[in-house]
């Protein structure tokens, strides 16, 4: 098996540098970057420089750059076609990508670019012969006795060229033979009736076939002496998928590439790179081996290459298939051949066998003549490569081993939408890619995030939250968020866009709010990237192909509280070796348990693969396989696993019986996060910290303890919202874990972060009430409070009523002008901007800037009261400032932030610019002619009758008074009486 080039920048680091610094402000490795689409090639040069200072501006770490086409009209959406433009990989279409890298380079803005102007390598310097390839089959009956001499027809749908004749096409085989119904007995008029259009899914054909391969000329003609009896000729060849490299670009940009056929690969690569950088390296075209020589430096900012989701249709041959297949398989597939059409040859047992070999051996030239060889490629030209060679559709691949030959596995997951990828199952194709990562040494795991297929301008982060902290807690921690459309000033605003993805650009409306987002996603994905991930249990997949990973589950023989990877047999074999009893791989993960699949087939390499860490002292548990995969060496090979298979279990070295769950209890190894359904977890370990992800997965509070399998560290809140940390001083060590109290708001997120050891604590807390420090209590309502430190003692209070107070009055709020609504209004009372009378205000989109003045009374400053501001109810986002003093922005309730000391008696100034999203402004616009609208786009999903969304500041707006108070400890023998404390 060849080895795999694991590139030294994707191993996974051991420790960061420090932790909490990286966390407050993440390192540019960390930050989520884009898809950066160009329309239809529509680029300004002075555009693509403001749009790569936005990104660097917002903290965004780089981009992929995609020339996709316009997109179709789909879903509702209405779509408008986009005016031309400079095409694809014309001269100022060039010129611009030069200015692009050239503008990231300067802003440090790492820049990724597509290998083809679709989503898969190809271009138009691919000649049919090299394009994707697809199987075609003609036939044609004849009676015996006779002399058949003909041409052969030619299969139906191939593609002709100007001439008329066939643009591609090559013979496989040419076949014979009596077709006959299983279990029945035709006569021949019968025969000649289905004949020869037969029902091919239920005939087994007579043994053996007539090979007449050998007859064909080069012209297709046959010559044959046809023995007694009606005959089927069977032609197979393969031809042209005749598909475009391009997306949805009518007027074509080339074809896709045989991503089976290394020559073809090659030539793509190294033909668009010197496309887009002459005279740097020459063209090589053959061979299966990477000799290419060391080029001129790209510029800098060009980083990587890379191949989008695999979206090529119908391509099921390369021309050196047979070879590859003999090489692979060990025996020759000349006599199933007819099968490629439908039927059976000999038994429906044996065919099967044939067509699982067969899927094999199309998925190892898609891992080893694809994905591995732009992999040593790019590496061979001083870049990276990342794909999306997953998916997302299924196809015949090892998904896991196409994952591993890329420096950062890459898959997908889709925002909420009501016309595509509507099942949860559909919509995240997260887990594989983390366990790519996993189990191949790979430090990042990327998803193309909140791509969404109906949906324009309906999304702000506290919508998209969700789905990004489901990504997190199936493992991945690197963004690239789809997507940042390119739009020249000249298209107005919202601007252009595609038919796909969450719009994010500085078109959208809270732009200036973005980075508030951006940085909550990079600091999750800082953290979710140092060090290891722990995972007790290893799932294998096995040999089956088609062979994907589900999305992130629960395992009823498993259950709550435990994580795991999912393997191959490629990882097994040349990876997995055991380590103190726990198998362990070359960067550092281990797994307490190897559980292995339902299937009756496996190879005898792997079953003796795994025989070894059994031996070795590996947990493994599973049913015994019956047989052999496909073909190869058969019948003997099914013996053979059979022998050994009684052998190891038979020993008691794999276990058939107890649940994953049951066995990890008889291990001692306790669940490693055990807490009430809502809340989940995600665990990751450093030499120095234990970083749990923990996220309320439901719209309500919760208020519950969670037990950690951590013991002998103290643990820390850190708020990936703001960069805030704190200890937490509540918790106790039970069994080997450590349980610690947690409130968790509805969709909160944070991380519970174990790396410092124990010190004064306390282990309960009764009442509504947090220790700020060890004899410190911050009370947020009234009524009694029990403290029990760490050596029993305790302290009890009755916390009285603290004051609140209503921020009322009437509210000015100017509005951003040319937008249709007034320069300003006066709100008596804070109402949606949909309730408003103004036709203006009800269908603005934007920001408005609400002011007012109010008193703030002598009762809220005791020293003993925490003050916040609270907004209430706020539709989307806000930026607040109190006293001329920024607070920064508020994207998710509660809408709230600390003013202790903000505040002051008596007169107070409060601004707030709320930002809400651009529906109404495109719903409002339906009613008016082109000339007058507001919004210019080539995108228009709503008609006037659609109904308005709430919209501004609707509170209440409300100063809360949380009391702090000094704890006394008594002795656990004294008495207490309520009150007992100082303040």
């Amino acid at each position: 098996m060849r080895p795999l080039l694991i590139a030294a920048l994707s191993l996974l680091p051991l420790v960061g540098a420090d932790l909490v610094s990286e966390f407050r402000n993440p390192p540019p490795e960390a930050r989520p970057r884009v898809y950066w689409l160009w329309l239809h090639s529509s680029v300004a040069k002075d555009r693509i420089t403001f749009d790569l200072e936005q990104m660097h501006a917002k903290g965004i770490g780089g981009m992929i750059q995609w020339d996709p086409g316009p997109g179709p009209s789909r879903y509702g959406t209405r779509a408008t076609d986009l005016p031309p433009s400079p095409l694809w990989m014309s001269q100022p279409w060039r010129d611009a990508l030069h200015h692009a890298l050239n503008e990231a380079g300067r802003l440090n803005l790492d820049f990724t670019l597509f290998l083809s102007p679709g989503p898969n390598c190809g271009g138009p310097w691919i000649t049919p012969a090299l394009s994707a390839q697809r199987l075609v089959f003609s036939s044609v009956a004849v009676t015996g006795p006779t002399r058949f001499s003909a041409t052969l027809p030619l299969p139906d749908g191939l593609a002709k060229d100007a001439n008329g004749q066939p643009l591609h096409y090559r013979d496989i085989a040419v076949f014979a033979a009596e077709p006959y119904r299983v279990g029945h007995t035709r006569t021949t008029q019968e025969i000649s009736q289905i004949f020869p259009v037969a029902d091919l899914d239920h005939i087994e054909f007579g043994s053996p076939w007539i090979d007449l391969t050998s007859r064909l000329t080069s012209d297709g003609r046959l010559t044959w002496d046809v023995p007694p009896g009606m005959y089927r000729i069977l032609r197979l060849g393969h031809t042209t998928t005749g598909q475009n490299a391009d997306y949805f670009r009518p007027e074509g940009a080339g074809r896709l590439a045989d991503h089976m056929n290394p020559t073809a690969v090659e030539f793509s690569f190294q033909t668009m790179l010197n496309e887009l950088f002459p005279g740097q390296s020459p063209v090589s075209q053959g061979g299966h081996s990477v000799t290419v020589p060391p080029r001129r430096p790209f510029p800098p900012a060009l980083k990587a290459i890379h191949c989008d989701s695999y979206e090529v249709y119908g391509s099921d041959w390369t021309p050196n298939l047979l070879d590859e297949f003999r090489r692979r398989r060990g025996y020759d597939p000349t006599p199933y051949l007819p099968t490629l059409e439908g039927g059976n040859v000999n038994s429906r047992a044996l065919t099967a066998r044939f067509r699982a070999d067969l899927e094999r051996t199309r998925s190892d030239l898609f891992a080893d003549y694809h994905y591995q060889r732009l992999l040593d490629l790019a590496h061979a030209n001083g870049l990276q490569f990342q794909a999306e060679s997953g998916g997302p559709r299924v196809i015949s691949i090892d998904t896991l081993k196409m994952l591993g030959r890329n420096d950062v596995p890459m898959g997908e997951f889709w925002a909420r939408a009501k016309t595509h990828r509507v099942t949860e199952e559909e919509r995240f194709l997260v887990k594989e890619i983390s366990s790519a990562a996993h189990i191949y040494g790979k430090r990042w795991a990327a998803v193309e995030a909140f791509t969404s297929v109906g949906p324009h301008w309906e999304e702000d982060p506290w919508s998209l939250k969700p789905d990004a902290d489901r990504a997190f807690l199936e493992g991945a921690n690197r963004f690239f968020l789809h997507t940042f459309t390119h739009s020249p000033d000249s298209f107005g605003k919202p601007g252009i866009e595609y038919f796909a993805g969450t719009h994010f650009n500085p078109n959208i409306t809270w732009w200036d709010q973005a980075k508030a987002w951006t940085d909550y996603l990079a600091r999750c994905s800082q953290l979710l990237s140092v060090g290891l991930p722990v995972a007790d249990v290893l799932y294998y997949y096995g040999e089956q192909i088609p062979a994907y990973v589900p999305p992130l589950h629960i395992d009823p023989a498993l259950g709550r509280g435990y994580d795991y990877d999912v393997t191959n047999a490629e990882v097994l074999l040349t990876r997995a070796a055991v380590k103190n009893g726990r198998i362990t791989l070359p960067d550092g993960m281990s797994y307490a348990a190897l559980v292995l699949p339902n299937q009756k087939a496996m190879s005898l390499e792997v079953l003796r693969k795994i025989g070894q860490l059994a031996a070795a002292g590996a947990t493994v548990i599973g049913p015994p396989p019956s047989e052999a995969p496909g073909l190869s060496g058969y019948p003997e090979s099914d013996r053979a696993v059979q022998s050994e298979a009684q052998a190891l279990w038979s020993q008691g070295r794999i276990l058939n019986g107890p649940t994953i769950r049951e066995l990890l209890t008889r291990k001692s190894i306790a669940p490693d996060f055990e807490a009430p359904e809502g809340l989940e977890t995600i665990h990751r370990r450093t030499s120095e910290a234990d970083i749990y992800f923990v996220v309320n997965r439901t719209d309500h509070p919760i208020a519950a303890e969670a037990a950690f399998r951590v013991t002998g560290k103290a643990p820390e809140i850190f708020f990936p919202d703001t960069g805030a940390t704190r200890p937490q001083l509540v918790y106790r060590e039970t069994k080997g874990r450590t349980a610690v109290p947690l409130k968790l708001a509805a969709r909160e997120s944070i991380f519970v972060v174990f790396r410092n050891p124990t010190g004064p604590h306390s282990v309960t807390v009764t009442g509504n009430a947090e220790l700020i420090a060890p004899n410190r209590l911050r009370a947020a309502a009234p009524g009694p409070v029990t403290v029990t430190n760490e050596q029993g003692r305790q302290a009890q209070l009755n916390i009285p009523a603290s004051p609140t107070l209503e921020v009322t009055g009437a509210w000015t709020v100017k509005f951003a002008p040319n937008w249709g609504a007034p320069e300003s209004a006066l709100f008596p009372a804070l109402v949606s901007w949909t309730d408003r009378p103004e036709e203006g205000i009800r269908h603005f989109s934007g920001a408005a800037a609400y002011s007012l003045d109010f008193q703030a009374p002598a009762a809220l400053f005791s020293k003993d009261l925490h003050l916040e501001l609270d907004l209430g109810q706020v539709a989307n986002l806000a930026e607040l400032s109190l006293n001329g003093q920024a607070l920064g922005v508020l994207w998710k309730p509660p809408f709230r932030v600390p003013v202790t000391g903000i505040l002051k008696p008596g007169r107070n100034h409060i601004e707030v610019k709320v930002v809400n999203l651009w529906t109404n402004r495109l719903i409002g616009d339906e009613s008016l002619p082109e000339a007058q609208r507001y919004t210019r786009t080539n995108m228009r999903p709503y008609t006037a009758a659609a109904p308005l969304r709430t919209s501004g500041l609707l509170g209440p707006v409300r100063v809360l008074a949380s009391r702090e108070l000094t704890l006394d400890f008594l002795t656990p023998s004294a008495p207490t009486a309520p009150g007992t404390g100082r303040h």
